[in-house]
């Protein structure tokens, strides 16, 4: 979901590229990763070591990278 919505704010930077779209490519990036880091401490102290296994299998953002 984090990641369709970046590539999308990311696609209209690179096609109607002004500072206000950045700004907000920029800001929602920021916002997202904050997010993920929040849900993934609240996945670790739900689900404890079986999350933290099935974390070190999965990437948070793009499969095989991050």
């Amino acid at each position: 979901m984090y990641l369709g919505i970046l590539l999308y704010f990311g696609a209209s930077v690179i096609q109607n590229p002004k500072n206000s779209n950045l700004i907000v490519f920029i800001l929602l990036t920021f916002v997202f990763y904050v997010k993920i880091l929040k849900e993934e401490q609240y996945l670790e102290n739900q689900f404890g070591e079986i999350y933290l296994q099935y974390k070190q299998k999965t990437h948070r953002l793009i499969p095989y990278f991050f």
